[in-house]
């Protein structure tokens, strides 16, 4: 990661932090997809921003949609599944519980996460365990990637 965006990365955390988790607006999802969307210029969150207000309604509305971290990252984005123990800072952990996939990302020795009980926090990567590691190509992440192209009108998944 190119250091303008890991500096990007960080002022917005730093923004977001000790803010309350709101479903569809602030959580992990729209976390993830505000953070791939600011390093990759896509305009992903836009496109979930608001569309469910409860649990039961990210759990449909991701599955209607077809987002799915663990196969996205990769197919949509040339991201490369890294070991644990070798992830840096702009890396996506992606946390697989019983009923979705949970969207955090690195910055180091600590992830960015938001939960219903604390907001967003910064958390040692040891919470998260276990967790997979992906990391976007350098071609993939724009330096200063700010609103992107237009992706409102398809579906997240192919």
């Amino acid at each position: 990661m190119h250091i303008l965006d890991e500096i990007r990365l960080l002022r917005f955390v730093d923004s977001q932090r000790g803010k309350p988790f709101q479903w569809g607006f602030r959580d992990c999802n729209t976390l993830g997809l505000h953070i791939l969307d600011m390093l990759t210029g896509a305009q992903y969150a836009q496109k979930v921003r608001g569309r469910y207000g409860t649990e039961i309604g990210a759990i449909r509305f991701f599955k209607k949609c077809g987002l799915d971290w663990i196969r996205d990252l990769p197919e949509k984005f040339g991201a490369t599944r890294i070991k644990p123990g070798f992830e840096r800072a702009g890396d996506f952990l992606i946390v697989q519980t019983l009923r979705w996939q949970a969207c955090h990302v690195c910055l180091g020795e600590s992830a960015v996460t938001v939960t219903p009980e604390r907001g967003v926090e910064i958390v040692p990567l040891s919470v998260l365990d276990p967790y997979r590691v992906f990391r976007l190509p350098v071609e993939a992440v724009r330096v200063g990637a700010g609103p992107g192209p237009d992706l409102t009108k398809i579906r997240m998944s192919a």
